[in-house]
């Protein structure tokens, strides 16, 4: 049971990708403001907080509902 909460709780790189839409390489990089999220090393894999990357992503989704209200 332990195993799959925290199975849960971290995500890979990949996974962040998909789910942002943002290329691999952003992640890697740092690059679209990817650098905010901290990196966790588990020996040489990088693990990301799957609440910081769902966070990352909803204050990008707000940021952009804002600019699109601002513009209308």
């Amino acid at each position: 049971m332990k195993e799959q909460k925290e199975e849960k709780e971290f995500c890979t790189i990949k996974e962040a990708a998909i789910r942002s839409g943002l290329a691999l390489q952003t992640w890697y990089q740092g690059g679209a403001g990817t650098n905010i999220v901290p990196r966790i090393r588990f020996g040489r894999s990088i693990r990301l907080l799957r609440s910081d990357v769902e966070k990352f992503i909803n204050d990008h989704i707000r940021e952009a509902k804002y600019v699109i209200q601002q513009e209308g």
